[in-house]
């Protein structure tokens, strides 16, 4: 049944006298994919358009032309024009319209183990979380009782333990401090998809910057006029009560950082498999699918750590019944690209060993037999 979006999208088209495409969607349903990136425009989001088709029709959408798919992208954007604070649609996308039958049932369980998942994620993020609070809570009686070099060296310990927890939860490794609060964060930055350079939104680019900037100052402010060091400078009431707002939000906004990444690894698991099935970009080379729009966009939201909660994702839950199925589940891992523990080659070894359709199996192990041996 058509949603209202794909009524008015074929009405569009029947003005620019398209009804062969106004028919070519009857039937269909069409979604907004945010991908969760900012677009040009003031807090815009760059989006893709789906839209899910009957059988017949789907397959009719493999011999659509460049010219078509545009008349039809047009007419998406006529009803979602690019603007601040919206979606930026850059591209529409055809998928089969599944039926709604025991599938709809799975999925819902399989989201509710998802959920729980999630939350019990968020649970153990929310223990250190409730210690930093607690730290921060003393370094607020310390500004209370006047004694501001004290929370300057609180302020900048509780950032400093906030960083050394995060890189462990990511990378499962102790972080060896640097004594540089700066150079400490560099270690996380690019981990939680963070680093200035890797965005494309000025705006996304002045924050990330902003930010570095924060922790610089915080460290600074800490090492001239904190308890740790001979004072150069005694601090001023608000010179603790910057430190103190600050550190607060800089510890919010790097474990917010992290679950929400954490709640992204569905999404991308999706739209990475999804976009492999997709003509033949299962069997392209890695260097040619990360320059195609879709994936580029999708990988340029995943940092190692979102990267590493998919590749096990996607070894655990993925399901190989059928040649294809297999093309799509190695070329996930080899764009994934953070195949580098021989627990990893195991795990892909016991899911695939028994199943005569997972005929990428072979290659992958020769392939990583530097890490078997």
């Amino acid at each position: 049944m058509e949603n209202e979006d794909i009524k008015i999208i074929k009405k569009l088209l029947l003005t620019q006298k398209r009804k062969d495409l106004s028919d070519f969607l009857t039937g269909s349903i069409g979604e907004i994919e945010q991908t969760g990136q900012f677009g040009s425009y003031w807090n815009s989001v760059i989006s893709f358009y789906n839209i899910y088709l009957p059988l017949d029709a789907f397959v009719k959408s493999k011999t659509i032309n460049k010219e078509d798919k545009k008349t039809i992208l047009d007419a998406v954007l006529d009803l979602h024009p690019h603007g601040d604070s919206g979606v930026e649609i850059q591209g529409v996308f055809f998928y089969i319209q599944r039926e709604n039958t025991s599938d709809n049932i799975s999925e819902v369980k399989k989201n509710d183990l998802e959920l729980g998942e999630r939350i019990e994620f968020e649970k153990n993020i929310e223990t250190q979380y409730k210690f930093l609070n607690e730290q921060l809570a003393k370094s607020q009686e310390l500004f209370e009782k006047g004694d501001f070099p004290g929370v300057l060296t609180c302020v900048r310990s509780s950032v400093e333990a906030a960083t050394f927890d995060i890189f462990k939860r990511i990378t499962g490794e102790e972080i060896y401090g640097t004594g540089s609060l700066g150079e400490d964060y560099k270690k996380i930055r690019n981990l939680l998809n963070l680093a200035p350079e890797n965005k494309t939104s000025a705006h996304a680019k002045k924050l990330t910057a902003s930010l570095i900037s924060i922790i610089d100052a915080i460290d600074e402010l800490s090492n001239q006029m904190g308890d740790r060091h001979i004072q150069k400078v005694a601090p001023e009431r608000h010179h603790a009560l910057l430190c103190l707002n600050s550190g607060r939000s800089v510890i919010s906004f790097l474990y917010a950082s992290l679950i929400y990444q954490y709640k992204e690894k569905n999404t991308l698991y999706k739209e990475i498999t999804d976009c492999l099935y997709e003509g033949s970009n299962r069997t392209e080379i890695r260097e040619v699918l990360l320059e195609k729009p879709k994936l580029k966009f999708i990988f340029n939201r995943c940092d190692e750590f979102t990267k590493g909660l998919i590749k096990k994702k996607l070894i655990s839950e993925f399901e190989i019944n059928h040649f294809k199925d297999s093309d799509v589940f190695f070329k996930a891992l080899e764009l994934l690209g953070n195949i580098n523990k021989k627990e990893d080659i195991t795990l892909v070894e016991n899911k695939c060993a028994d199943n005569n359709q997972a005929c990428g199996l072979k290659n992958f192990l020769i392939t990583y037999s530097n890490l078997t041996n």
